[in-house]
């Protein structure tokens, strides 16, 4: 029997729909991306699939850095991908690269 979740991707093209959705206490994964970036264009179907089978209480954000720029600037993203880890709003690691093994190993560990 297929497990179905209800992880999904929330598109966060505002400041107020990332502040919302990023201090979800059971973690969140905060995907920093760009429409012109190429890596970005090949993780972002890995990163969708990984949301789709995640534990129902995590957050899975996407957030495009040009759409919205202050929460690039928040957390300092200067390349892309960029994946954030939190728990109950604050940082506890991060990457970038459009590295699967690396980001399903991280998603894991929020467990």
């Amino acid at each position: 029997m297929l497990r179905r979740s209800l992880a999904t991707v929330k598109i966060c093209g505002d400041e107020a729909a990332f502040a919302s959705a990023k201090d979800n206490a059971a973690g969140s994964v905060v995907y920093f991306t760009a429409s012109w970036c190429g890596p970005c264009r090949m993780i972002s179907p890995v990163y969708e699939e990984l949301a789709a089978g995640a534990a129902d209480d995590k957050v899975f954000l996407k957030v495009d850095v040009d759409a919205n720029k202050p929460a690039a600037q928040k957390f300092a993203v200067q390349s892309m991908p960029t994946f954030v880890f939190a728990k109950k709003g604050k940082e506890i690691d991060r990457f970038s690269g459009a590295d699967e093994a690396q980001l399903k190993a991280k998603i894991a560990s929020l467990s």
